[in-house]
C-alpha cells in the first residue's frame, strides 16, 4: 500500500488505496482507532467534538501529537495495547474542525500512556522519507525538519491548514501547476482528480511562530517536478525562475 505523508485522504480513498473490501469499510474505521491488516490507524480530530463524542484536546506539542483515546480506553484494552507492542506499525491521520477529509502525518511510535480512562498517548513521527519535495524549515539548532516528517509547532499552526490549501487552488482556478500547466485529473483521469502540491513562496524559515498564512499570497499550485525544482537550491527558485528554464529548454529543442 503506499500511504503519502503530507497527503490528504477521506476515508473513501484510505479504502481505495488499501484495498478494503466493501463488507469491511464503515463501522469501526468510524472511530479514532482502527485494526487493520496487522496496523493501526488512527484518526485524530483537533478543534472539535469527535464522531465518539468526546472532545479532547487532541494537538502538537512541540515534535509530538498529543492524542486521547474514547472514554474508558485503558492500556490493557486490546486494541490499545496494540499500539505499544514492539514492531508495531500505526498510521497517523489528523484532521482540524468538521471536516472529512484527513492529512496522513505518516508512521508514529507511541510513548507508554501517561493517564488511563481515557488514555493519553504522545505520538513521535518516525518515517522521514517524503514523497512530495515539501518545503523545508531550519530549528534553532540547525537542524533541518520536513513537512511530510515534521511536528513542529510552528509548521503545524498554518502550513497543515485544509482550508488555507483550499483557498490557494480555489484561487488559481483550480488544482494546476503555476508553472507548466499540468494537471493530473487531464493526464490521468479520475484517479488524478484534485491532486497537486502547494508550495510555500515564503521560506518557512523566515516565518515567525505568529505568523498567518495568506492563502492567495504565499501559496502556489505546482506539480511535483516543479516543487521539486524549486527546492533544489536554498533558498528556493522563484516560481518564474523555474518557468524561465521550461521555456528555454522548449526554444533550445
Amino acid at each position: 500500500m503506499l500511504l503519502v505523508p503530507g497527503q490528504q485522504y477521506t476515508r473513501n480513498d484510505i479504502y481505495r488505496t488499501l484495498d478494503v473490501p466493501e463488507e469491511k469499510r464503515r463501522g469501526h474505521w468510524e472511530s479514532g482507532l482502527h485494526y487493520y491488516n496487522g496496523e493501526n490507524f488512527i484518526f485524530a480530530s483537533m478543534q472539535t467534538s469527535t464522531t465518539t463524542g468526546h472532545n479532547y484536546q487532541n494537538r502538537w506539542l512541540a515534535n509530538q501529537f498529543e492524542w486521547f483515546g474514547k472514554a474508558g480506553s485503558l492500556h490493557k484494552h486490546l486494541g490499545v495495547n496494540r499500539l505499544f507492542q514492539l514492531n508495531a506499525v500505526n498510521h497517523l491521520f489528523t484532521k482540524v474542525g468538521d471536516s472529512s477529509i484527513f492529512e496522513y502525518v505518516g508512521q508514529v511510535q507511541a510513548q507508554l500512556p501517561e493517564s488511563e480512562g481515557p488514555i493519553r498517548v504522545l505520538w513521535n513521527v518516525v518515517n522521514t522519507q517524503v514523497y512530495d519535495y515539501p518545503d523545508e524549515v531550519q530549528s534553532d539548532a540547525g537542524q533541518t525538519f520536513f513537512e511530510g516528517a515534521t511536528t513542529q509547532v510552528l509548521v503545524n499552526k498554518y502550513e497543515r491548514n485544509t482550508e488555507a490549501r483550499k483557498a490557494c487552488i480555489a484561487h488559481y482556478g483550480g488544482p494546476t501547476c503555476q508553472i507548466c500547466d499540468f494537471n493530473f485529473f487531464d493526464k490521468y483521469g479520475s484517479e488524478g482528480e484534485g491532486l497537486i502540491h502547494v508550495h510555500h513562496l515564503k521560506p518557512l524559515a523566515s516565518i515567525g511562530e505568529t505568523y498567518q498564512v495568506n492563502p492567495t499570497e504565499d501559496l502556489i499550485p505546482v506539480c511535483p517536478n516543479c516543487h521539486a525544482m524549486l527546492h533544489r537550491k536554498n533558498p528556493p527558485y522563484l516560481p518564474k525562475e523555474i518557468g524561465a528554464m521550461l521555456l528555454k529548454t522548449c526554444l533550445d529543442n
